[in-house]
């Protein structure tokens, strides 16, 4: 099952293209717990994207758990493109665990887009080798899962934040 939360506010953002739909937070729209990547738990976020344009070196959000709709720097998980790659990032205290495509996205195109965390038995940490970072984070587009890279710098689960989600 899935979590049902309603909209108050439209934001604009730098960070985010256009206009955003701004979800208040709620212990359901988080996925950490006591900040140890043991605690954390599996989820998914699906959407249906178009982008017109993908401009390179600028962030494209999708979806993201973060105080970056206010200005500031920190981050739950966040569901974007960069430099045409598609980009699912979990972020931690102490640094992050993400994958991103291989392949480019292309602009004009519709994609029906999942991408799914179901952390290993002891959770992801730092020293996760690429091996288990795609077991855990993984994209499909149009129904079939993609091939992506994955990187970790010091992640170590995530805390459950009371950030609000922005979508768009």
């Amino acid at each position: 099952g899935g979590t049902a939360a309603s909209v108050t506010k439209i934001h604009n953002s730098n960070e985010f293209s256009n206009s955003v739909v701004v979800v208040p937070s709620a212990a359901a729209l988080s996925f950490g717990g006591a900040g140890t990547s043991s605690d954390d738990s599996p989820f998914s976020i699906q959407a249906r994207i178009n982008a017109s344009t993908l401009t390179a070196a600028t962030y494209h959000y999708i979806v993201a758990k973060a105080d970056r709709l206010l200005g500031g720097n920190f981050c739950e998980y966040s569901l974007y493109v960069y430099d045409q790659k598609l980009v699912f990032k979990l972020h931690s205290a102490s640094g992050n665990v993400n994958v991103e495509t291989v392949s480019d996205l292309s602009t004009a195109q519709w994609y029906d887009l999942v991408v799914t965390y179901e952390p290993p038995s002891g959770g992801l940490s730092g020293s996760s080798t690429a091996a288990e970072i795609h077991a855990a984070l993984r994209i499909y587009l149009d129904g079939v899962e993609v091939a992506t890279t994955g990187t970790t710098t010091g992640y170590n689960g995530s805390n459950a934040t009371g950030e609000d989600v922005g979508i768009g």
